[in-house]
């Protein structure tokens, strides 16, 4: 298992496609997923895409966005007012990846940014975990 700290620029993003029918934004604290295939299967469509792997074997590599609750709240405002312009600002958390994978209890990137919504939330909050 390749485990990479990264820095983000940005880390909540617009949703589009089958996204925007239930919420405003997506939000990914790691991207890739140590579980692997061991929980949700071949079924897991982010392991294609090449956008995200990189080249890597799904399973085998997790970039740990370290500085993901102060990208939150750096872009919270604007984001939120771009999503109630057109409803809610509704977040997902987290459809490309498992927000509470092993590595979570190290590096806490998921539990900094749950107490950065505590701060300033989301009107609603969706979290989407196989842990």
């Amino acid at each position: 298992m390749q485990v990479e700290e990264v820095d983000v620029r940005q880390i909540l993003t617009r949703a589009s496609g089958y996204l925007r029918t239930v919420c405003s934004h997506s939000l990914q604290p790691y991207r890739g997923c140590s579980f692997g295939r061991s929980l949700c299967g071949v079924g897991c469509y982010v392991q294609h895409n090449v956008f995200v792997t990189r080249g890597r074997p799904w399973g085998g590599f997790l970039e740990v966005r370290v500085d993901a609750a102060d990208a939150y709240r750096r872009s919270v405002a604007r984001e939120r007012a771009w999503a109630r312009r057109r409803g809610r600002f509704a977040v997902f958390l987290s459809s490309a990846t498992d927000p509470f994978v092993p590595q979570e209890r190290r590096h806490g990137v998921t539990r900094s940014l749950l107490e950065a919504m505590v701060d300033d939330p989301p009107d609603e909050l969706i979290v989407q975990t196989h842990s």
